[in-house]
């Protein structure tokens, strides 16, 4: 990772795992179970691929496009 910035696509379902240009960081029950490094690639993601249904109304909050 570079500053802030993921250099990488975030995704968080499986569907992108093939994909060198995809981090995939996999669905957790709850966001508070993401290490503090997955957390900040979150949160500085200006999109996450295929997130669970749950984290629609979070990252809508924190400003990320789901796709």
């Amino acid at each position: 990772m570079t500053g802030s910035k993921p250099s990488k696509a975030i995704a968080l379902e499986s569907r992108l795992k093939e994909c060198t240009n995809v981090l995939t960081l996999g669905v957790r029950p709850n966001f508070s179970d993401y290490s503090p490094e997955e957390a900040t690639l979150i949160r500085h993601a200006k999109k996450i691929y295929y997130p669970a249904t749950f984290y629609a109304d979070l990252f809508d909050t924190m400003g990320i496009n789901p796709f």
